[in-house]
């Protein structure tokens, strides 16, 4: 079954398929709690674009993505790179305090999910 499409119920369907009323109403109680602790996390948010780099003149070529975007929006830069320490406690503040954060890689990987990717 596919996960991303709605599929005709039939007598085939097995029933692990088949949600009852409980489940969806369980669901979508889930989801709206889910999604007021997301909104109430973003609305506390008072800077835009985050990035913190510890290795500079990558292969991957972050650095000059990084330099052309910041001549188009503002970004809060910080690491060696910067010249701006940030350890784990200022790290986590400002990961609080942006709406984005920049994880780009400094060497091109193909297949692969960068490990900053995550839900904060």
């Amino acid at each position: 079954m596919p996960h991303d499409a709605l599929t005709k119920i039939t007598p085939k369907t097995p029933k692990e398929y088949i949600w009852d009323q409980k489940e969806v109403k369980t669901t979508y109680v889930r989801l709206k709690i889910f999604k007021i602790k997301v909104l109430a996390k973003v609305k506390n948010k008072t800077k835009f674009v985050f990035q913190a780099i510890s290795h500079c003149n990558s292969e991957s070529g972050r650095d000059l993505i990084t330099k052309r975007m910041s001549k188009l929006i503002k970004l809060d830069l910080v690491g060696d790179c910067y010249g701006v320490y940030c350890d784990l406690e200022c790290y986590n503040r400002e990961l609080e305090n942006h709406l984005f954060y920049l994880a780009f890689e400094n060497n091109i990987c193909q297949n692969y999910v960068t490990e900053n990717f995550g839900i904060q």
